[in-house]
């Protein structure tokens, strides 16, 4: 078996500690660096490796353990040639955003390869998501990963003074007020920083790491779940010979697993571009 990981968080890290001794083949795809406040859900990195990037230093780490099996590139998947795609036979998902998976969906639609597999995490909650042709696609259920947010004021309704109760709608309704403006990421994050501290004392002024999150619809989730997600996923490489192809787990109260086929989507602009 030949695969590719797309994203090496927690929950991909877990997806190479079970795959790592059984795909002949691995391709880490990450374009992002190991930065000192992963490490505790990143059991393949060390302190030395901060600041270096996490496909090399996952790859690296495989080889290690099972021989040169495994290469890396530091891209995004939309950045990935097709050609090298269709060298490999399951993509494995394991995004933390909403607009990385849907450009893994179409990626994965483009390309000759026979599945791939999303992992999703919030909270306490983890699904794994199979996708083969003639299957649902991640466009089709792309309303599962929106999470409901809390309604967003207008630049005018804005609270004068951040309180416990508004910090969290105050934020977001900035967030949303100014991603659409003109000017660099970077840029419009500072901005907001900048806005939201003005109104808030010392003990409620939010960082950039707060406003990342809301800006790039980061989805945030537990450590421990990330192996109990991963183990859903390879649950799922049979996927064509079962009877269901999505799975989810909830350990919020009582422990929940369901597994259900999910239909498709009659309207969606990705399936509906399949020979």
């Amino acid at each position: 078996m030949r695969i590719v990981l797309v994203g090496c968080g927690g929950t991909g890290m877990e997806l190479l500690k079970l795959l790592g001794g059984r795909a002949s083949k691995i391709l880490v795809v990450d374009h992002d660096r190991i930065h000192l406040t992963n490490l505790h859900r990143l059991f393949m990195f060390t302190k030395e490796d901060q600041g270096k990037y996490k496909s090399e230093k996952a790859a690296e780490f495989i080889n290690k353990q099972y021989g040169g099996r495994a290469s890396f590139l530091v891209r995004r998947i939309e950045e990935v040639p097709i050609n090298v795609l269709n060298q490999y036979d399951v993509i494995f998902g394991a995004l933390d955003n909403i607009e990385g998976r849907m450009n893994l969906n179409l990626m994965f639609r483009k390309s000759e390869c026979k599945l791939l597999i999303d992992c999703g995490i919030s909270g306490y909650r983890a699904h794994a998501k199979a996708v083969y042709r003639g299957s649902s696609c991640l466009y089709c259920i792309r309303e599962l990963y929106r999470e409901d947010g809390p309604e967003i004021c207008s630049l005018g309704s804005l609270p004068k003074k951040i309180t416990p109760e508004n910090r969290e709608k105050t934020l977001r309704s900035l967030v949303e007020l100014r991603r659409e403006e003109p000017g660099s990421r970077e840029e419009k994050i500072k901005k907001i920083i900048n806005e939201f501290n003005a109104l808030a004392e010392e003990n409620l002024k939010v960082n950039a790491f707060d406003v990342v999150g809301m800006f790039d619809e980061i989805i945030p989730n537990v450590c421990f779940i990330n192996s109990v997600c991963a183990s859903l996923a390879c649950g799922l490489i049979d996927a064509t010979n079962l009877h269901y192809d999505f799975i989810f787990y909830s350990g919020e109260k009582n422990i929940t697993l369901e597994k259900l086929i999910l239909d498709r989507d009659e309207k969606c602009i990705v399936c509906n571009t399949d020979a």
